[in-house]
């Protein structure tokens, strides 16, 4: 071979290479992000983080005591829930449609019979719900168990 075949060989290589480079570097970027939001509202409270998980532009996640549940969305701006699990009557993964918007999500109530909707997906702001669903169920699972808990 020759160099110019060779130069030419590894410039392609790294036009290919690039987009994934900046694609997770973006993804880093974005997680930290959600991890920094998590952790200020944690702190916000006084608690520490006993488990989360990362979705796309969200993260949830469940203090070390089951005491409270926090949910950041990072799609049309910056929104922020934290639950006091203590005070919840009852919680359940639902799924509501308003016209063409449809939105997946935990529906709360409160002691009170106040309620609240921690909306994950909004199709307004999201092109597809993928795997929003079972992210709502798997979080709607942990915060009933923790409320049982507490009961």
């Amino acid at each position: 071979m020759d160099l110019s075949s060779i130069i030419i060989g590894v410039l392609v290589l790294a036009a290919c290479a690039l987009p994934f480079i900046v694609a997770n570097s973006s993804r880093k970027h974005r997680n930290k992000k959600l991890i920094d939001e998590l952790n200020s509202m944690i702190g916000s409270v006084d608690a520490s983080v006993g488990e989360y998980e990362i979705m796309s532009n969200k993260i949830a996640g469940i203090d070390k005591s089951g005491h409270y549940f926090f949910f950041v969305r990072v799609a049309d701006g910056i929104k922020r829930d934290c639950v006091s699990i203590d005070s919840l009557k009852s919680c359940g993964a639902t799924e509501r449609h308003l016209g063409s918007e449809s939105a997946i999500g935990l529906r709360v109530v409160q002691t009170d019979g106040s309620e609240r909707f921690i909306e994950f997906y909004n199709s307004k702001f999201e092109a597809t719900s993928d795997g929003e669903m079972d992210f709502a169920e798997k979080w709607n699972v942990l915060i009933n168990k923790n409320l049982k808990l507490v009961k």
